[in-house]
Parts: C-alpha cells; structure tokens; sequence
C-alpha cells in the first residue's frame, strides 16, 4: 500500500528563520512539502516578532513563510493576537496602561487580521 496523499490533518511548525533561508535550505522546504499538509510558522506571527519596539513592524518573515507553505498546498494556521505571558510581552507594551493598552491592542489585532486576510 502506497500513500498518495494524507487523508487527515498533519502538521508541524515551519521556523519562518529557517522556511525562508537561503537555497542551501532546500532540504528543509521540501521535507516539510513532502510530509505534511498543515502548519504554523513558528513565533514569526506572534506579537513579540512582528513589533518587538513600537512601530517597527515585521510582517514580512511571517508572510513569506505563509506564502511559501500555501503555494505548495499547505493550510496554514495562525496564532493568539494577544498572549499575557509575561515574558512574551514587550517592555514597551508593559508600560502602556488604560485607554492607551486598549488602543494599541486593538490596533494591533485590527492591523494583523487586514495583513493576514486571504492567506
């Protein structure tokens, strides 16, 4: 009996670092290709990398991974908006307090579901 495709959900995490390294990666792309048909993409999506000092995005490393996986057939599955765990959040956003946290919290929520929309 040979397997042709997967018949259920199997997934993994694809390092967006390393999904999106140089050709000398190849073999990290193609195994992830071959074996499954789900994924995350790491902490790439997470709040923490995306805007690790105010206003200083970084969608780009997450998008390419979510690209490249979809263009092979892979679904993709996102991550919490917001995480409370203390040392996942940061320092700038500690300081924030009220209205202000509001605010920014759902801006940042707003901005990356209009980023992430359709992929």
């Amino acid at each position: 009996v040979v397997q042709k495709k997967k018949s259920f959900p199997f997934g993994m995490m694809a390092k967006a670092p390393d999904y999106n390294a140089n050709a000398a990666n190849g073999k990290y792309r193609d195994f992830i290709h071959k074996h499954f048909n789900w994924a995350v993409t790491g902490n790439a999506l997470k709040w923490y990398a995306i805007e690790p000092h105010r206003g200083q995005l970084h969608y780009q490393p997450a998008l390419d991974t979510v690209n490249g996986l979809r263009s092979h057939g892979i679904k993709v599955r996102g991550h919490n908006l917001v995480w409370s765990v203390d040392k996942y959040v940061q320092d700038w956003i500690k300081q924030l307090h009220g209205d202000e946290l509001r605010n920014v919290v759902k801006h940042h929520i707003e901005e990356t579901m209009n980023v992430t929309r359709g992929l």
